[in-house]
């Protein structure tokens, strides 16, 4: 990993910058962006709720309006932002793999029968 990118995910904080507008809770922690030529540095709160199907989502609110929001929904669509490296997605799943844990787990039991 970049030095300068180990050392900038270091400064999260756990007191949000922005105001909450959207309203669903699951505030986990605050950080700034690793900055590239397409992504300036932007102060983001990092949230995560479980939906009502029981789909984890997340939310980066970058501003006090109450449409400054990266929104990519849930796991998949997060992970797969952060896979391509887009930011701030990429630098908030290294912050995510620093303070938890990401696991698979069988939704179903269907396909676990044996036989």
């Amino acid at each position: 990993m970049d030095k300068e990118l180990t050392e900038r995910l270091y400064e999260k904080t756990t007191t949000p910058y922005w105001t909450d507008h959207c309203g669903h809770g699951g505030y986990l922690f605050s950080f700034t962006s690793y900055s590239t030529s397409e992504a300036p540095d932007e102060n983001l709160d990092v949230y995560c709720w479980d939906h009502v199907d029981g789909r984890q989502e997340f939310c980066l609110r970058f501003g006090d309006e109450g449409g400054d929001y990266r929104s990519p929904s849930g796991i998949e669509s997060f992970l797969s932002s952060a896979e391509r490296g887009f930011e701030p997605y990429r630098s908030c799943m290294e912050l995510l793999r620093l303070v938890g844990d990401v696991r698979f787990c069988v939704s179903s039991e269907e396909g676990n029968k044996d036989g």
